[in-house]
């Protein structure tokens, strides 16, 4: 079987395949689910009959990221309409670049049997079919970083002693510029770039020009940008914690690979993989060590960062790091001498990524009732319009006095869905004086705060509970 897997025929054959399958999972039932709170957010930031500045002005108090990945959505709005649907789309797209992008940047490293390998990695893996279906930044800077990364590696294949730039080293900046303007977590596929360059300067006495002109141009413009950025937005969100003790037990693996089980799998045999070729990494110092150094950093970083300021770290915020991760096992899979070796860690990678796959509603979507995960607006909102009451309010108690916008967003987004369901609802304040309405909070966000109602005043006369929402029918008390 794994011969005849050699024949380059049905290697393409089974590459289209995987891409195929890759693509359709991604967009399939992509906007099944209504929008999530930070997607509502994104999509408030992202309205149309605003100017980009007042929502460059909203991406500043409501996000905790760059204006690039909301900039765009606008952009996709004014052409398309105001639509929740429309948002998703650019994150699927790029999501499904990203298999393209990726393979080709393993094609860069190294070109043999194991593209077909990535290939399967990158299409199957849960974590980014996951949020290849959110409206959110991560997707994209997936397939920047990608982008970045196989330029870099182009750019390194150039004769490197005649010039100072080159179309290569022109993409390499301006898709790292543009990582940047995504997300400014990829400032550490920056710096392991450049740890690299001053490696290879004091061991081999090499100085390469396209690269050191980047970094110089690269470095220009973070020098400028950084602080403008930290000045203007809010970067670290109060919800995350410092990494737990578990944490170290497989540093999210088990988020990237959808189980713990698979994590600890793809954990071990990365290890093994690197320890294995270590001699050949610290021999050689080929360019593929910015891999392992972009592995290292990715945790590193963001953990001292943590112990030192503020907990910064999240599994999507490092989104990028799934790259190497997937290059490393497939590259250095292939290049295993001991065929048995090869074939058994091939052979469980691909039966247990599909196994897990069957556990997850990407696939169980297609033998049975697609569950929800995420707040059933539209459910709640029909069931409210069928009752005789038809005035709603939001229970906000999560959000501190100064994130008045949150209230604004949420609001704007019942709005979107009651017009387009042709609702009769009245969005009201939950302090208005009226006889009967409906009191709607976000049970993922308020926790035990949905009673949170001056009980003197209103009393509860029926109560449903849709996936993370706690809807209750309240009157007032005269």
């Amino acid at each position: 079987m794994i011969k005849k897997l050699n024949n380059k025929n049905l290697i393409i054959y089974f590459s289209f395949f995987f891409i195929l399958v890759g693509v359709f999972l991604r967009f399939y039932n992509l906007n099944y689910e209504n929008l999530w709170f930070d997607e509502i957010v994104s999509y408030w930031i992202a309205d149309p009959k605003i100017s980009f500045f007042e929502s460059y002005q909203r991406n500043n108090i409501g996000e905790g990221t760059p204006f690039l990945f909301n900039f765009l959505i606008k952009i996709l709005h004014i052409i398309f309409g105001y639509s929740p649907n429309v948002g998703r789309y650019l994150s699927c797209t790029v999501s499904a670049l990203s298999i393209i992008s990726i393979v080709f940047l393993m094609k860069t490293i190294k070109n043999n049997s194991s593209t077909l390998l990535i290939i399967f990695l990158v299409s199957f893996n849960i974590f980014l079919i996951k949020y290849s279906q959110e409206l959110r930044v991560y997707s994209l800077v997936l397939f920047l970083s990608s982008m970045l990364l196989l330029f870099y590696f182009r750019m390194q294949k150039e004769n490197i002693d005649e010039k100072y730039i080159s179309i290569n080293s022109l993409y390499f900046i301006v898709f790292q510029i543009l990582s940047i303007l995504a997300h400014p977590f990829t400032i550490i596929i920056f710096g392991s770039i450049i740890l690299y360059a001053i490696i290879i300067f004091f061991l081999k006495k090499k100085l390469n020009k396209l690269l050191n002109t980047s970094i110089i141009i690269i470095s220009i413009f973070i020098i400028f940008y950084l602080p403008f950025y930290l000045i203007n937005t809010e970067p670290y969100p109060s919800w995350i914690s410092q990494p737990s003790l578990k944490f170290y037990t497989n540093f999210y693996f088990s988020k990237f690979f959808g189980s713990r089980i698979l994590g600890i799998v793809h954990f071990i045999i990365l290890c093994f993989l690197i320890f294995k070729f270590r001699k050949k990494f610290l021999k050689d110092l080929e360019p593929s060590i910015i891999l392992i150094f972009l592995i290292f950093f990715s945790y590193f970083i963001p953990i001292i960062f943590g112990y030192l300021y503020e907990p910064i770290l999240a599994p999507r915020y490092i989104i990028f790091i799934l790259i190497p991760i997937l290059i490393l096992i497939s590259y250095l899979t292939f290049e295993l001498k001991e065929k048995k070796i090869r074939y058994f860690i091939i052979f469980l990678i691909i039966i247990l990524t599909l196994g897990n796959l069957w556990s997850e509603t990407t696939i169980k979507q297609f033998l049975e009732a697609r569950p929800n995960h995420k707040p059933q607006y539209s459910i709640a909102l029909k069931n409210i319009n069928e009752s005789k009451y038809n005035k709603l309010a939001i229970n906000m108690s999560f959000a501190e006095k100064k994130d008045v916008h949150f209230n604004i967003a949420i609001n704007n987004y019942f709005k979107q869905i009651i017009t387009k369901e042709k609702l009769d609802i009245k969005l009201i304040k939950i302090n208005n004086d009226e006889n009967y309405f409906w009191l709607l909070c976000l049970t993922d966000l308020n926790r035990s705060l949905c009673n949170t109602f001056d009980k003197s005043r209103f009393k509860v006369l029926d109560e449903k509970n849709y996936n993370s929402i706690n809807l209750k029918l309240i009157k007032f008390l005269n």
